[in-house]
């Protein structure tokens, strides 16, 4: 009874230790990604190939400056930094390119609203 009690013990903690792995990999962003990210936003808004080389090196040195205050920063110097970032790649852009830009903006905030929203109701 021992033997079968700890057999099961083992291999419910191992079961639960591999699905908590895998849905904390699934939430990573990997560094890799922004120019997976940067691409579906250069073919939404029909980047030139130098707006999309300059929005890449803002991203490169924002996520540099970001990363370094996520160790020592609050949430709110880092919530100015990315608002800067977004000043600078709107700076690159051209008026509807802009607005488009706006507009993908408002929808992700109602996406992510309307996802809270899902869960909280849970």
């Amino acid at each position: 009874m021992k033997k079968l009690l700890f057999v099961a013990a083992t291999f419910a903690f191992v079961c639960f230790s591999q699905a908590q792995e895998k849905s904390n990999v699934a939430n990573v962003v990997h560094k890799d990604d922004v120019p997976t990210n940067l691409d579906r936003t250069a073919e939404r808004l029909k980047l030139t190939d130098a707006q999309k080389a300059e929005i890449l090196e803002i991203n490169k040195k924002y996520t540099a400056k970001i990363e370094a205050l996520r160790q020592t920063g609050t949430r709110e110097e880092i919530a100015a930094l990315r608002a800067e970032k977004q000043k600078e790649i709107k700076a690159v852009l051209n008026e509807s390119q802009s607005e488009q830009l706006e507009r993908q903006e408002i929808q992700q905030e109602k996406d992510i609203k309307a996802n809270e929203f899902k869960k909280s109701t849970k």
